[in-house]
């Protein structure tokens, strides 16, 4: 048993790197920000709302299911949220860029996005 509590060192070293220098906050902010921008490309569509407020790094957006379909076939990954309400959640981390967010934009603004208004 105690051989255990030395091991914790090795899961804790990890913890370091993230809690120097303020990683984790600068992380934090980022896919923050991300999901804001996310937000207000996803709000440019005319048939997608807002099931809640977007303060963090989920946007929770209610669109139709062929819009949801189309935009999982474009390769934009999100999950079912509510079947009921077809409330879909897209989350954001530090891994998120720009040019994610873009290609969504850019897959809604398509024709044929545009057409399943």
């Amino acid at each position: 048993m105690g051989q255990l509590l030395s091991k914790t060192r090795f899961f804790s070293a990890q913890f370091l790197a993230y809690l120097d220098n303020e990683l984790w906050i600068k992380n934090a902010d980022h896919a923050n920000r991300m999901a804001q921008n996310l937000a207000e490309v996803l709000s440019s569509h005319p048939a997608i709302s807002f099931q809640h407020p977007f303060e963090i790094n989920e946007v929770f957006a209610c669109m139709p299911k062929p819009l949801a379909k189309m935009l999982t076939d474009k390769g934009i990954q999100f999950y079912c949220w509510s079947q009921k309400s077809d409330c879909y959640r897209f989350v954001t981390s530090f891994q998120s860029t720009e040019s994610d967010v873009n290609m969504v934009g850019k897959t809604l603004n398509s024709k044929e996005a545009k057409d399943l208004t």
